[in-house]
């Protein structure tokens, strides 16, 4: 009997730390997202290249920004992480490109007030409009087939932005971006 009546608060024990788990994993900070041609051969690539700077998306850039140097530092790591290898631009099986941009984002919530609350008049219901402003960065990393220029896997991350981190929380934080991203390269 001693047995049975440790192990019940053990499985609560357990059970709650389950929850909280599966309840913290849905806050995760990246929302990513990834798109592929099922017909490419993704887990047969060696070598990549960046894409020559006439065809990028971002061409006809003069500099790259801070953030764009880091992120394609990362990027650099993480492919060589997967198992893909620098290459000439002529003799590589995929190129890679980034887009990296902020966006500000509006997001109005209407609350109506009255009848059961309280509300200075009888006769109706009032709404109450806030809205909120945030900026959003969204990372993405483009792998084109040089032969057919078509496009052969896409990953995105979404995640709030803020400008005032010092420099090597931005960068962490910039790392940790890709790396959502990249998990999911190959796709399974």
């Amino acid at each position: 009997m001693k047995s049975r009546a440790n192990l019940v608060p053990r499985i609560v024990i357990l059970l709650v730390l389950l929850a909280l788990v599966l309840w913290l994993g849905g806050c995760a900070p990246y929302q990513t997202r990834i798109d592929f041609d099922p017909a490419a051969p993704l887990t047969e690539l060696k070598t990549y290249a960046w894409v020559p700077a006439d065809k990028s998306v971002a061409a006809g850039e003069s500099y790259q920004s801070l953030d764009q140097v880091r992120l394609r530092r990362a990027f650099e790591e993480a492919l060589v992480a997967k198992g893909l290898q620098p290459a000439p631009v002529t003799e590589a099986q995929v190129w890679v490109d980034l887009n990296y941009e902020i966006n500000r984002r509006y997001e109005a919530q209407t609350v109506y007030y009255g009848y059961y609350g309280w509300h200075p008049y009888w006769w109706g219901m009032e709404p109450d409009t806030r809205i909120d402003e945030r900026d959003e960065s969204r990372l993405s990393l483009i792998m084109i087939n040089p032969q057919t220029r078509a496009v052969v896997w896409t990953g995105q991350a979404t995640v709030r932005y803020y400008e005032d981190h010092p420099p090597q929380e931005r960068n962490t934080r910039l790392v940790e971006q890709v790396q959502a991203v990249m998990e999911q390269f190959p796709p399974r």
